[in-house]
């Protein structure tokens, strides 16, 4: 681990078996509301199946909640806080999708159908389901239960629609030229930090992933187009703003091309952007090219900093940190990615193609970086020390 000692910036190794791979999601944020205890999914290598473990924020043994197959790419389990950190939420998939909420301090766990949106936390007395599209070879969408969005309690009960695909669809300019263009679409949401409103995402694939974003209140009220924001976003502590990676020169308008007719725009590096919910309109916060297609961003806890992961040369991985009051942009670590066998699981297949996510996130008092790294072989999770003085 190559880190900063002249900035005061020291790395922590937290989990410590090197047989299996441990995984979190910037957007979930895996310390508890209280910073002491970590939420993540683990699995070993060429396994279908993992648990969702907790343990103490300064390391320790962990606890086991549940097993579940390693049936995601990106985020294991879904795994998410809930209830002010007194509950736990996962997705496993057997056959049918089923998401369990797991009461921490009884054990019992309540089992519902559904998928929980693995973007979507932490949670408070809800979670968003999702209804994702199926297809068939022709491309026409085959799905039992009409594709889209909904709001569910933690038990499971009053299960209603936020938005149907073809509500997104509507409201988009781009919709009509979508719907013929044979597109495949995928569905997400999250909510807003204070839970008022929740941002829906329709994303589609041609030679690259295209994001549009919506807003709308919980009772899918007031839909609202927002636009191709970037790659990955995430909201800023004060809920106006949503932080991105934007590609130079776009606008979200001008993004909306990227869906259908011209050959999307591959860029090779974005910048740090944030788009404004009142005036609609987006501005450029730093130069700093972020290259490669990391970046996930994440804000601490008072705004100031955001953080966020990103390849500056093939093989290797970093953490960045942007200061928003200094303006400067500095790297708080970076290591080589390890190479990966061949014959591995989905989720370490998606590693060895060299696409293991650092997924930075900010501790809830702003003092520590936590994010994946697999420099030992395995994914193992790693916390940076701030400096008081930063």
């Amino acid at each position: 681990m190559a880190t900063n000692p002249d900035a005061g910036f020291r790395s922590e190794r937290l989990t410590h078996d090197d047989r299996e791979n441990v995984h979190t999601y910037f957007k979930v944020c895996p310390w508890s509301p209280d910073g002491e205890k970590l939420l993540y999914f683990s699995y070993a290598p060429g396994a279908d199946r993992g648990e969702v473990r907790v343990m103490n924020a300064d390391g320790g043994e962990p606890r086991v909640l549940g097993e579940t197959p390693a049936f995601t790419l990106h985020s294991g389990a879904d795994q998410m806080w809930a209830d002010a950190g007194r509950k736990v939420v996962w997705s496993a998939e057997a056959g049918e999708p089923e998401i369990t909420v797991h009461d921490l301090a009884s054990g019992g766990e309540v089992r519902f159908p559904g998928q929980v949106i693995p973007y979507c936390g932490p949670l408070d007395t809800q979670l968003l389901d999702i209804a994702s599209p199926d297809y068939d070879e022709r491309g026409e969408i085959t799905s039992e239960d009409l594709p889209g969005i909904y709001l569910l309690n933690l038990d499971g009960t009053g299960r209603r629609c936020l938005a149907m695909l073809d509500d997104l669809l509507d409201a988009n300019p781009k919709g009509d030229a979508m719907r013929t263009s044979r597109l495949e679409f995928r569905l997400g949401a999250e909510f807003r930090p204070d839970h008022e409103k929740v941002v829906l995402f329709l994303v589609t694939r041609e030679s690259v992933l295209v994001r549009d974003y919506y807003l709308c209140n919980l009772d899918g009220s007031e839909l609202e187009f927002l636009g191709a924001l970037g790659m990955h976003i995430i909201y800023h502590p004060n809920c106006r703003e949503i932080i991105s990676l934007a590609k130079s020169g776009m606008t979200p308008l001008g993004m909306l091309a990227d869906h259908v007719g011209a050959k999307p725009h591959r860029a090779l590096y974005s910048r740090l952007a944030s788009y404004d919910t009142v005036t609609r309109e987006m501005r450029f916060l730093s130069e700093h090219r972020v290259m490669g297609s990391g970046g996930h961003p994440a804000p601490s806890p008072d705004g100031r900093f955001i953080v966020l992961d990103y390849y500056p040369a093939p093989g290797r991985a970093g953490i960045l940190l942007y200061d928003t009051k200094q303006d400067t942009m500095r790297e708080l670590a970076s290591f080589q990615m390890q190479e990966r066998r061949a014959g591995l699981s989905a989720p370490d297949e998606f590693a060895r193609r060299g696409k293991m996510n650092p997924h930075p996130v900010f501790s809830p008092d702003g003092s520590k970086v936590l994010y994946n790294s697999d420099e030992t072989g395995t994914t193992q999770l790693y916390q940076i020390h701030l400096p008081p003085s930063l």
